[in-house]
């Protein structure tokens, strides 16, 4: 199991010290704290569940009452009503797939971690100007991938990247070795199909080989 001292950092210091955030969708809730328990074995510290299902919340709050190793949160965040249900459930972060102002400015005002979705100029202006500098992109592959992180550290370098969406394994290395880029999410480790048939073993282990790959890069 990994270094559960580590749960009581920072959610972003913990991103930029392992570069992976694990982001999984879980249909009933009693599966959560086996695939955490997996991922921790693998070495994973960042769990974002995604508010995708009606087991989610729960799924978080379980996560958070059972598992120090790991800091839980919430992907798929789009409304200040949501955001408040991942604070109460236990969860440390939200995370969303676009810029929702009200969203942000709840998260900011309750001293929650918030990483909202961006995509284009105009979304990282508003960022911006809402005071934040690292920002989800999504989906950032058929977006253009690291080259499009590339040419967007030229007008926005104050900005810091969470790449996800369409980023595989094969993807992963080029990301994290581009240093505007704190950490990548990651969705492949915990499919629909391996946690029906409960074979958790293969979410240890699709997490581990991510998990080597950070460690390559160096921390």
């Amino acid at each position: 199991m990994t270094d559960v001292h580590d749960s009581s950092s920072a959610p972003l210091e913990l991103l930029r010290k392992y570069k992976i955030n694990a982001i999984v969708t879980i249909d009933d809730a009693k599966d959560a704290v086996p695939i955490a328990r997996a991922l921790g074995e693998a070495g994973i510290h960042s769990l974002e569940i995604t508010m995708r299902t009606p087991a989610a919340l729960k799924a978080i709050e379980r996560v958070a009452a059972e598992c120090p190793w790991l800091t839980v949160g919430a992907g798929t965040v789009l409304t200040p009503e949501a955001a408040r249900g991942v604070r109460d459930a236990g969860g440390k972060f939200c995370i969303a797939p676009g810029l929702n102002p009200a969203m942000v400015e709840w998260c900011l005002s309750n001293s929650m971690a918030v990483f909202p979705g961006v995509a284009t100029g105009t979304e990282m202006e508003a960022a911006v100007r809402l005071g934040l500098s690292v920002l989800k992109v999504w989906p950032v592959e058929p977006l253009g991938g690291v080259p499009y992180l590339r040419i967007l550290g030229g007008p926005f370098r104050m900005i810091e990247w969470i790449p996800s969406g369409g980023l595989g394994l094969e993807h992963l290395q080029s990301y994290l070795e581009y240093d505007k880029v704190v950490a990548c999410g990651c969705v492949w480790f915990a499919p629909p199909e391996v946690v029906k048939a409960q074979k958790f073993d293969l979410v240890r282990d699709a997490a581990h080989k991510a998990v080597t790959i950070a460690d390559s890069i160096g921390r």
